[in-house]
C-alpha cells in the first residue's frame, strides 16, 4: 500500500469513492432519495474548489495502482473545538478491514502534528455506529453533540476530539 499527497488527476476517483462511501455507510441514516441524487458532476466541481485552498490536505491510499480510500484534513473549521479537523475519510467497501483507514489517519495525524497542530477534531453521523467505533479506537474522544441539516432535515452527529501528545504510530489493526 502506498499512502500518497492527493493530486489533481485524483479528483475524479476520490469523488467516486465519497459516492460510494456515502450510499454504503449512510443508507440507513439517509434517506434513499438523497443518496441517490447525489451529483458526481457537483461534487467534482466542489472538490476542485476545495482543493485549491493551501489549508486544506488530503492524502490517498493506493493498492496495486488503484485509489482504494483518502483522507481529507486540515485547518479546523471549528477552531473554538481543535485546531486541526479530519473533514472525511472513505474506503472502499471491499478494502475494508484491511488497515487502510488506520493508515491514513495515521498519515494525516503525522502531518498536522508536523504542522504544529495540537488537537483535532472528527464529526459523525451518531447513528454511524461504525466509524464512531474506528474514531474511539484511534484515540478520539467524545467531545459533543451538534445538529446539522440536510434537505431541510435535523440529523444529530458526534464531534470527537484528539489531542497529539506524540507521533502516531500505526498499530496492528484491522481497521
Amino acid at each position: 500500500m502506498i499512502i500518497r499527497p492527493t493530486t489533481t488527476n485524483d479528483h475524479e476517483t476520490i469523488v467516486n469513492i465519497a459516492i460510494q462511501g456515502w450510499r454504503h455507510a449512510y443508507a440507513s441514516i439517509l434517506p434513499a432519495t438523497i443518496l441517490d441524487n447525489l451529483d458526481p458532476d457537483q461534487r467534482l466541481s466542489a472538490r476542485k474548489s476545495w482543493f485549491n485552498h493551501p489549508e486544506k490536505h488530503s492524502f490517498v491510499a493506493e493498492i496495486k495502482n488503484q485509489i482504494v480510500g483518502f483522507c481529507d484534513f486540515g485547518i479546523s473549521k471549528q477552531p473554538e473545538l481543535a485546531e486541526g479537523e479530519i473533514y472525511a475519510i472513505y474506503v472502499l467497501k471491499d478494502f475494508y478491514n484491511k488497515g487502510i483507514g488506520r493508515v491514513l489517519m495515521t498519515a494525516a495525524f503525522n502531518f498536522l502534528q508536523q504542522n504544529k497542530v495540537k488537537d483535532c477534531i472528527v464529526v459523525a453521523f451518531a447513528e454511524n455506529t461504525p466509524a464512531l467505533i474506528f474514531y474511539e479506537r484511534l484515540g478520539f474522544h467524545f467531545k459533543q453533540l451538534k445538529d446539522t441539516t440536510i434537505e431541510n432535515k435535523f440529523y444529530l452527529e458526534k464531534v470527537f476530539y484528539h489531542n497529539f501528545v506524540g507521533p502516531m504510530e500505526i498499530l496492528n489493526s484491522k481497521d
